[in-house]
């Protein structure tokens, strides 16, 4: 029975540690100097799913100069990708006639950037689907593992994870933890006939 439940174990696992992993990696962004990059392109990809739902992300490509040096970057920020979490299409209308913007580089190695500091909608949306997850497989997987003692039975477990999963929906449904990445890009400046 453990065995049929690795593989979802391993999906809350992952999930839950491409979070934090980028928690970690987004507190580091505190400290990173600003530089301005100049913007070679941008676009709204679009995806439709089979069942139902989209996602969406914005592509961009942008270079900037340190000590007389080009670098290129297509990242918007840690954990941003492809999803329905995000404002994606927001995102793009600020920068789609964007010609000059901020980035943040990374001290340690110049070829690593940013253009948006901090935690962002995916990483606060997988982070709470992780949890959700997670709480589910353990009234499966905890009294698999404590050799159905009566202290860990699936019923003992179940109010907790109906909290988890009440107050996990209501996070998600009400965008409480709703973060607005356009508001943290930088324009500095705008392509000619477009400013803003």
């Amino acid at each position: 029975a453990i065995l049929f439940f690795f593989f979802f174990f391993l999906v809350g696992l992952w999930s839950f540690f491409f979070s934090i992993i980028n928690i970690y990696n987004s507190a580091k962004t505190k400290d990173w100097p600003k530089v301005i990059a100049n913007v070679k392109n941008v676009k709204l990809v679009h995806n439709n799913h089979i069942h139902g739902g989209e996602s969406y992300e914005v592509k961009i490509n942008y270079e900037y100069l340190i000590n007389n040096k080009k670098y290129q970057s297509k990242k918007v920020g840690f954990g941003y990708g492809m999803n329905g979490t995000e404002d994606h299409v927001n995102l793009y209308y600020k920068l789609e006639n964007s010609k000059k913007i901020i980035a943040f580089v990374n001290p340690n190695n110049n070829s690593d950037s940013i253009l948006i500091k901090g935690i962002n909608n995916s990483i606060i949306g997988i982070l709470i689907f992780s949890i959700m997850w997670n709480s589910l497989l353990s009234i499966f997987l905890i009294p698999l593992l404590t050799k159905d003692n009566p202290k860990y039975s699936p019923k003992k477990i179940m109010p907790f994870v109906v909290i988890i999963w009440f107050v996990g929906f209501v996070l998600l449904l009400t965008k409480s933890t709703y973060i607005s990445i356009e508001n943290k890009v930088e324009i500095i400046e705008y392509k000619p006939d477009t400013d803003k």
